[in-house]
């Protein structure tokens, strides 16, 4: 089993779009670095903390910096990513006639099929890992040396306007939302999985992931279905910033790992059904 898994990951290293993905974040924090050094901050937040002295051009140091920009990484740039691998990791060989060749040998399609989903989940620790650490070497690279972090929630959900946390603290919050993230993503890597095992095309199983990705997006943002919310994956995906509270709401936590638990083995193991039984061509 293990170096089944060690073979699937050496398959994605080798594929030149597993890095086009870090060539994103690298573009993001670019542009991210030249928002910031241009920006005049007179939207909601410069003028909240203005009424209470507080200058918000001060309050940007390294570890600002790191925290801003890796939330459109995550929320954005990992699920493209895994998508993108998910989607192909069994239609596209499929398609390109690899995997009949594979699966001539006598192997367990279930060992088969757990590699392809360990290996979903190795890359987007990888992947998280990266961005974290990107953000933290650019942030500290390109801005003074961090202190205590004053974290804007408004808007977030978060009943309060701003939370402070010492810096030690923060660096812990930043960090267990980045495992939350690669743990997180696999709800997404399992459906556009169960997709890749039920169409024999890596694009539409990828666009089938995406889809279903976004208009779970979509229906959070509604307000009179705000019931289904609480079930959505995607609303689970992005509660990361409970991370970021004066005290960590555990429970609510506890609540979205086991909706997320519940969508990877649903569709982990739907795609082990389809793939046990598929007829490779």
């Amino acid at each position: 089993m293990f170096r089944q898994i060690k073979f699937e990951l050496k398959k994605l290293s080798c594929q030149k779009k597993t890095y086009i993905v870090f060539f994103g974040q690298i573009l993001l924090l670019t542009l991210g670095y030249i928002g910031f050094k241009v920006s005049k901050f007179n939207g909601y937040w410069g003028r909240t903390l203005e009424r209470i002295d507080i200058d918000i051009v001060k309050l940007i140091d390294a570890f600002f910096f790191a925290r801003v920009m890796i939330l459109p990484t995550c929320i954005i740039i990992l699920p493209i990513f895994i998508c993108t691998i998910a989607g192909d990791i069994v239609a596209g060989e499929v398609q390109d006639g690899s995997l009949k060749l594979y699966l001539s040998r006598p192997r367990s399609r279930i060992n088969v099929i757990l590699s392809k989903l360990a290996a979903l989940f190795v890359s987007s620790v990888v992947c998280c890992s990266f961005f974290a650490l990107t953000s933290l070497i650019v942030g500290y690279a390109l801005f003074k040396s961090p202190g205590t972090q004053i974290i804007p929630l408004h808007g977030t959900g978060i009943d309060i306007e701003f939370v402070v946390l010492p810096l030690s603290v923060a660096f812990e919050r930043y960090f267990i939302s980045l495992a939350y993230y690669s743990f997180s993503i696999m709800a997404l890597a399992s459906i556009t999985l169960f997709f890749s095992t039920v169409f024999n095309r890596m694009t539409t199983a990828t666009i089938a992931g995406l889809t279903v990705f976004f208009v779970c997006h979509i229906l959070e943002a509604i307000p009179v279905i705000g019931v289904l919310r609480p079930y959505l994956f995607s609303a689970a995906m992005s509660d990361t910033m409970l991370f970021w509270s004066d005290t960590i709401p555990v429970m609510t936590i506890l609540h979205n790992i086991l909706i997320l638990g519940f969508y990877i083995t649903i569709f982990s193991g739907l795609s082990i059904i389809i793939f046990s039984t598929k007829d490779i061509k």
